[in-house]
């Protein structure tokens, strides 16, 4: 999958400020809204770098944006992924795994859902 702009300027996860500055791109993209294409990838990114952050109820919620929004998008089940990890990380164990189920179900051949999978066999027993 093409990472787009977005993507790339958030994903420099090397130190705070590099996410606070991917963070702000997003923020700018999704409010610009200039390209709606660009829209399910900056959400995900956004969700990405707020949970980087320690901020996962935002990341929940930025996450959730593209599951239910963008529910075909290419990056709905990194999305889905990604709102089970923060869901989990807050301490909602039935409700991360309920999630994940659902993430397999709809979006069984990716590897995303192996890697939920996996989450639910050793992480979160």
């Amino acid at each position: 999958m093409a990472r787009s702009r977005a993507v790339m300027a958030a994903a420099m996860i090397g130190n705070g400020a590099n996410l606070e500055r991917g963070e702000a791109y997003c923020r700018q993209v999704i409010a610009n809204g200039e390209d709606p294409e660009r829209l399910p990838s900056t959400y995900a990114t956004l969700a990405e770098s707020l949970q980087a952050q320690g901020r996962y109820e935002e990341a929940a919620t930025a996450a959730r944006t593209v599951t239910e929004t963008y529910p075909y998008s290419t990056w709905a089940s990194y999305a889905a992924l990604i709102q089970a990890d923060c869901t989990y990380s807050l301490g909602k164990k039935a409700e991360a795994l309920e999630l994940a189920d659902e993430m397999i179900r709809l979006y069984p051949n990716t590897d995303y859902a192996e890697a939920a999978k996996r989450r639910k066999e050793i992480a979160w027993r």
